[in-house]
C-alpha cells in the first residue's frame, strides 16, 4: 500500500529540514564558542560550555555580599551568583555583556540569576531596578547590561522591571580603576528616585559588585523618596 502524503504539511517540513541543514553547516564553519574558554560549543551548549559551567565559582555563603552593606544603610537582604576575581572566568563574562555587545548572554545570565537567587524572601517584593547608565552612556553602548539582566531574571520568577523609578543624573567616571574612597565619592550624588516608589518594595540589580558604593548610593535616593525596603542582587561580587 503506498504511504500517502499529505501535501498541506509537507512542504512546512521540508523547509523546516533545510533550515535546519543550513543552520547546522554554519555552525561547522563558525561554530559558536565558549565566553570563557573559547572552545567550540556542543550543540546543546548555550554561551558557556559544560566544563566553564561547572567551574564557575558559584557563592555559596551570602555573608561575604552582605558584610559589604552592613552599618551603611537599611536593607533586607543581599545576594549574588558569582565571585568575581581579576583574571577568572567571571571577568570574562563581565566583559562579554559590558563590552563586547553580547546581549544574549546577558538575558542568559539573568535567567540563571532568577533560577539560583530568587526565594520566598522575596515573595512581597514589588518589582527589579537596574541600576541604570546615564543617558549619554547607554547611547554609546546601545543597551544597559543590568537592565538585560534584570529582563532576564523577570522572565524565570515574574517580578516586573521598572525603568523608571531611578535614573542617573550624572555621567560618572568607570569605577573599574578607581581605589575604595574614590568609588564612594564618585557616586555619592548621581542618582535621582521618582516619588512613584513610596510604599514599594524593591530589588536593586546590579551586573557586578566590588565595594558597595553604587548600589548603597542607589538605595539611598530610593529610601529618600519613600520605598519602604530594598534588597540588593548582582550577578558577581567581589570578596
Amino acid at each position: 500500500m503506498p504511504i500517502k502524503v499529505n501535501p498541506l504539511n509537507s512542504e512546512p517540513k521540508t523547509e523546516n529540514f533545510l533550515i535546519a541543514s543550513f543552520q547546522d553547516f554554519i555552525s561547522l564553519i563558525y561554530p559558536d564558542t565558549c565566553c570563557c574558554c573559547e572552545t567550540a560549543l556542543a550543540k546543546a551548549e548555550m554561551h558557556i560550555c559544560l566544563g566553564c559551567e561547572i567551574a564557575l565559582p558559584i557563592i555559596i555563603d551570602q555573608t561575604i555580599v552582605g558584610n559589604k552593606f552592613m552599618g551603611k544603610i537599611p536593607y533586607h537582604t543581599s545576594v549574588a551568583l558569582y565571585q568575581y576575581a581579576k583574571l577568572n572566568s567571571v571577568q570574562n563574562l563581565l566583559d562579554e555583556i559590558k563590552y563586547k555587545n553580547n546581549q544574549e548572554l546577558a538575558l542568559y545570565l539573568g535567567q540563571k540569576m532568577g533560577k539560583n537567587l530568587m526565594d520566598k524572601s522575596f515573595d512581597n517584593y514589588d518589582g527589579i531596578v537596574p541600576v541604570p547608565l546615564h543617558q549619554s552612556k547607554q547611547k554609546k553602548r546601545g543597551y544597559n547590561q543590568s537592565e538585560l539582566l534584570a529582563k532576564g531574571m523577570s522572565e524565570t520568577c515574574g517580578l516586573p522591571i521598572f525603568t523608571q523609578l531611578l535614573t542617573r543624573t550624572k555621567a560618572t567616571e568607570t569605577q573599574t580603576l578607581k581605589q575604595r574612597f574614590a568609588r564612594w565619592t564618585n557616586v555619592e550624588t548621581v542618582f535621582s528616585a521618582n516619588e512613584k516608589v513610596q510604599g514599594m518594595k524593591l530589588i536593586l540589580l546590579d551586573d557586578v559588585l566590588t565595594t558597595g558604593a553604587t548600589l548603597v548610593a542607589c538605595a539611598e535616593s530610593l529610601l529618600k523618596k519613600g520605598s519602604t525596603e530594598i534588597s540588593f542582587m548582582a550577578l558577581a561580587s567581589a570578596v
